[in-house]
């Protein structure tokens, strides 16, 4: 894989994981049962394309000019942080189920 087909990916894979968050973050704030279950799917998701970034993911770049390097990209941090922001989702439509009224868990 050439390295700009594996930038491609690596911003592809890490939108579509920011895309979930942002997905599972609006259908937690609905009160429907499905939309509960939904917003889990999304953030697990999530979860596992930061994880995925995190383990298989690297692009790493830096530049030298006459010895010294002037600048460095470790995606590494990117899927950090689409990690951190994957689990405050999970856990905000967990916490919205559990919470959810009796109503709309569909008893």
């Amino acid at each position: 894989m050439t390295f700009k087909a594996m930038v491609y990916a690596t911003v592809m894979i890490w939108v579509a994981g920011c895309a979930a968050c942002f997905q599972s973050f609006q259908l937690a704030r609905q009160r429907h049962r499905t939309r509960y279950v939904t917003a889990i799917v999304f953030a697990a998701a999530a979860v596992g394309a930061g994880l995925l970034g995190i383990s298989r993911f690297r692009v790493n770049y830096s530049q030298t000019v006459n010895g010294q390097m002037r600048w460095h990209i470790d995606s590494r941090w990117f899927f950090a942080a689409l990690l951190a922001i994957a689990t405050a989702a999970l856990v905000h439509a967990v916490w919205r189920k559990v919470n959810a009224p009796p109503s709309s868990r569909g008893q």
